[in-house]
């Protein structure tokens, strides 16, 4: 009796332990560190050959890790012993997709996918393989799009696309010599050749591919643009991904380069200055820092660094750059220069005119505000300014107040206040409404604004506010 109970606690204890290794081991999957998972899996499956949890995660740390080769014998091993047609087929099938993609074998890729659509095994599975099929072009929207073999690109055009080029040809060879001229600055080997999609319709993209174009997958080699895009930004984005042992991206530096590498030959200082339409301030180190400015203000300032950055420096400082953008990387790299760099850089700007500076919250809200509006005249109209500096529009007592600009006149909250009834506003309430708390939810203002049916236009400031001053509301 004593032996039996010291062989089931035996048993127990082996269950409990490799419960621990696995979870450990989906723990490390989740956390990235496929490596880690490439190197403990095996052992865990020599003790259990037959448990298919354990391959398809070794599987797809594989592929996750870019070894498509050493991926697919586990992933299609757990494919065909999955009887069940559940959860480990549907992913061992998804991944196959991708790894047959990257091996240049486009029709299993396809089928591999389909097929794991087909079992609607669960939710999250569904959406991997969808956002794959649309991705890599397999979608039922493909069948009309004309492909042209180059090179280095396989071209993708959407029928209509192709009336608005006025020069096919030329198009297509712009393209190629951009991506030669980038290879060579870039020291970069591209594994394969880059799938580059031409759409005429932004809608039809959107539908399709659940995202705005233009867009890169660096690491598939994929671009989805528009037709009339800038040559270079996208394929920079590609070419850029494969410097030796790229390890972290900035948005500053992976967006600057694409800009400045754009191939539209514009004046690089100029473009960024035209940027700064209502008095924004250029801060390096913020924008370095603070990856969810807008677009249209970042990418012109953060091209032309890069330009700035590349003449002062040098390009074999800058490739080193590139490997690891991190603000904290650079200072190794430009020491003890970077403080001056930047400085000299920012001193470019010294002449634009400036109201006032906005922080990041002020201009996602624009942004934001801007995404919701269709009508082009109120749209250029919106602007939101920081009140928390000097320069400011001098109209009335600022202090820690809000600035309100309204139809191009500026009002304290004060004087809005007292002349509120005569101002044609969005609505009535709509200023005293917007809190200037950085908690507020900015798509809620946007709907406000979205709704509204005057043409009236505000703008409030984002800035350093006095925590237990009220924000009135209208009655």
């Amino acid at each position: 009796m004593k032996r039996i109970l010291t062989l089931t606690c035996s048993l127990l204890l082996t269950v409990v332990i490799y419960a621990q290794n696995n979870e450990e081991l989906i723990k490390l999957y989740q956390q990235g560190e496929y490596s880690k998972v490439i190197e403990q899996a095996p052992p865990l499956i020599k003790k259990s050959p037959d448990d298919l949890n354990l391959k398809l995660i070794l599987g797809r740390a594989y592929a996750d890790s870019h070894q498509y080769k050493d991926a697919l014998p586990f992933l299609e091993e757990t494919n065909t012993r999955d009887k069940s047609n559940g959860w480990i087929k549907a992913w061992s099938l998804a991944y196959q997709g991708v790894c047959y993609f990257w091996l240049g074998d486009n029709e299993k890729s396809k089928d591999c996918l389909k097929q794991c659509l087909a079992l609607n095994a669960t939710k999250n599975v569904n959406n991997y393989a969808a956002q794959f099929v649309a991705l890599l072009g397999f979608d039922d929207i493909y069948n009309d799009f004309r492909v042209i073999e180059k090179e280095h690109i396989i071209f993708h055009f959407q029928p209509k696309s192709i009336d608005k080029i006025a020069d096919l040809e030329k198009f297509m060879t712009r393209r190629e010599h951009a991506f030669d001229s980038l290879s060579h600055f870039f020291q970069a080997k591209i594994p394969r050749k880059i799938d580059f999609f031409v759409w005429e319709s932004r809608e039809d993209a959107m539908k399709t591919l659940n995202s705005q174009i233009g867009f890169a997958s660096s690491e598939m080699c994929i671009i989805h643009t528009h037709y009339d895009q800038t040559v270079g930004h996208e394929l920079t984005h590609v070419v850029s991904h494969y410097v030796n042992n790229m390890q972290t991206k900035t948005r500053l530096i992976n967006e600057g380069m694409a800009v400045y590498f754009d191939m539209t030959g514009r004046n690089k200082i100029q473009f960024a200055k035209e940027a700064l339409q209502n008095g924004e301030t250029v801060n390096i180190p913020e924008m370095w820092r603070n990856p969810s400015m807008p677009e249209r203000y970042l990418y012109p300032i953060a091209g032309a660094f890069i330009e700035h950055l590349i003449q002062t420096g040098g390009k074999d400082k800058f490739l080193r750059l590139c490997i690891n953008q991190t603000y904290e990387n650079a200072e190794q790299i430009y020491s003890p220069n970077l403080d001056s760099i930047i400085q000299k850089f920012e001193l470019k700007f010294a002449d634009t005119p400036s109201l006032a500076r906005r922080d990041s919250f002020g201009l996602k809200l624009e942004d934001t505000l801007r995404s919701a509006e269709r009508d082009s005249i109120r749209e250029k109209n919106i602007r939101i300014i920081d009140t928390s500096l000097d320069k400011v529009i001098p109209t009335g007592k600022l202090g820690k107040k809000p600035l309100i600009v309204i139809n191009m006149e500026a009002y304290t909250y004060d004087d809005y206040q007292l002349q509120k009834h005569t101002l044609k506003v969005l609505t009535k309430a709509l200023v005293s409404n917007i809190t200037l708390l950085k908690d507020q939810s900015v798509e809620a203002m946007a709907q406000v604004f979205k709704h509204s049916t005057t043409d009236g236009v505000f703008f409030i400031t984002i800035g350093e506010m006095i925590p237990d001053y009220p924000v009135r509301k209208e009655e």
